[in-house]
C-alpha cells in the first residue's frame, strides 16, 4: 500500500482508523435498534453496507478516497456491537461467557484469514483486489445472515426498549469499559504495527508479516477459548480478565526489550504478547451484559464497544506517530504503560455478578 499510494508509516495507519471512526458514530444506533427490533435483519442490512462500501474503496483511484470509503464501511461495520448481545439473549449465565467469547473470538478468527489473505491478494493484484475480495466475501456474509438468523429468545424484552432513554450511570460498568477500552489500545496499537516493523526493520515478506498478524490472532482465539469456560465454571468474569491483561502487560514490555534479540524471539513476543491481552475482550463484554436488564443489553454494549473501538481507532495513529518519532520500542513500552493502566481499572473494580436471571 505504500507503494502504491506513497504514503507514509503514519499515514499507513489511517487505513486502520478510518472503519473505526465509522463504528464509533454508528454503534449506538444500531444497538438501539437491536434492542427495539432485534438482531434479525440489522445484522444482514449492515453487512450489506460493509460490502458496498469496500466496494467502492477497491474502485477509489486516490488514498484519501479510499479511507472515506473505510470510514463508510465501518459505519455499516457498526452493526457487529448487536452480535455480543444477541449471544447474551441466547445462552444462560453458565454458558454466556463462552458464548460471547465465541462470538468475538469469530471476529479474531475472520482477522485472521484476512490478514493472511487479503496480505497475499495485495501482493498479486494490489490493493484493488484484496479490497474486491473482501467485499464480496461481506456480500457473502450478508447472504447467510439473511437466510440464517431468527428471532431471539428475548423478543419480549424488546417492548420495553421502546419507551425511555438509556444512559448507563453505574461507575462499575464505566470502570469495565474504560479499562477495556486501554487494553484494547494497548493490543491493537501493537498488533496492527507488527507486519510493517516485521516488513521494514527486520525484512519480512508482506506475505510473511501477515502470518504473523495472522497467528497472533489465532492465538487470541485459541486463549479466549480456553479463559472462557473458566469464567463459566467460577462464576467469576472478573479475576480472569485481570490475570491475562497483567500477563499481557509483562509480555509487552518483554517485547520491547526483545527487538535487539533474534528473529524467533521477536516473532514469539509479537504473536503471545497482544494476544494474551486481547483474549479477555470476550469477558468483558461478558460483564457488560450481565451488569444490565434485557431490554438495555444492546445499548450497554453499544455504549461499551464505542469506547473501545474509539481507543481502537487512535491506538494505530498514536502508535504510527510514535514509531515514527522515537522508534518502535519507545511505542510498544507506552502500549504496555497504557495497558498496565486498563488493568489497574479492572483490579480497583468489585466485582460485578449478573443480575437476577428473572431480569435477563
Amino acid at each position: 500500500m505504500r507503494d502504491e499510494f506513497g504514503v507514509s508509516v503514519a499515514e499507513v495507519g489511517f487505513v486502520v482508523f478510518a472503519p473505526g471512526i465509522g463504528m464509533l458514530f454508528t454503534m449506538l444506533l444500531w444497538g438501539s435498534y437491536a434492542d427495539r427490533h432485534g438482531e434479525r435483519w440489522a445484522l444482514p442490512l449492515g453487512m450489506l453496507g460493509v460490502a458496498v462500501a469496500v466496494g467502492l474503496a477497491a474502485l477509489a483511484d486516490g488514498f484519501w478516497l479510499m479511507i472515506g470509503a473505510l470510514v463508510l464501511a465501518g459505519a455499516a461495520g457498526g452493526v457487529s456491537t448487536t452480535t455480543s448481545r444477541a449471544a447474551a439473549a441466547w445462552f444462560p449465565v453458565e454458558q454466556r461467557a463462552r458464548a460471547v467469547s465465541l462470538v468475538i473470538t469469530g471476529l479474531a478468527v475472520g482477522g485472521a484469514i484476512g490478514a493472511v489473505g487479503l496480505a497475499a491478494l495485495g501482493e498479486v493484484g494490489g490493493v484493488t483486489l484484496a479490497l474486491g475480495a473482501a467485499a464480496a466475501g461481506c456480500a457473502g456474509s450478508a447472504l447467510a445472515l439473511a437466510l440464517v438468523l431468527r428471532p431471539a429468545p428475548d423478543a419480549g424484552a424488546q417492548g420495553a426498549a421502546r419507551s425511555g432513554r438509556y444512559v448507563p450511570t453505574d461507575p462499575r460498568l464505566w470502570a469495565v469499559v474504560v479499562g477495556t477500552a486501554l487494553v484494547t489500545f494497548a493490543s491493537l496499537a501493537t498488533m496492527g504495527y507488527v507486519p510493517l516493523y516485521l516488513h521494514e526493520e527486520r525484512g519480512f515478506s508482506t506475505v510473511v508479516a501477515g502470518f504473523v498478524l495472522g497467528a497472533s490472532l489465532l492465538a487470541t482465539a485459541a486463549l479466549r477459548t480456553l479463559i472462557a469456560p473458566i469464567a463459566d465454571r467460577t462464576g467469576n468474569r472478573l479475576w480472569p480478565t485481570i490475570v491475562a491483561c497483567a500477563i499481557g502487560v509483562c509480555l509487552l514490555v518483554g517485547f520491547t526489550v526483545s527487538l535487539d534479540g533474534p528473529d524467533w524471539l521477536v516473532v514469539g513476543a509479537a504473536i503471545l504478547a497482544p494476544a494474551v491481552m486481547f483474549s479477555s475482550n470476550g469477558l468483558s463484554a461478558t460483564i457488560v451484559a450481565e451488569m444490565v436488564p434485557a431490554h438495555v443489553k444492546g445499548r450497554a454494549l453499544a455504549v461499551r464497544n464505542s469506547v473501545v473501538y474509539g481507543g481502537g481507532a487512535v491506538a494505530p495513529l498514536a502508535f504510527g506517530a510514535l514509531a515514527s518519532g522515537v522508534g518502535y520500542g519507545a511505542a510498544i513500552l507506552m502500549a504496555a504503560l497504557v495497558g498496565a493502566a486498563g488493568t489497574g481499572l479492572f483490579v480497583a473494580t468489585r466485582q460485578a455478578r449478573p443480575i437476577p436471571p428473572s431480569a435477563t
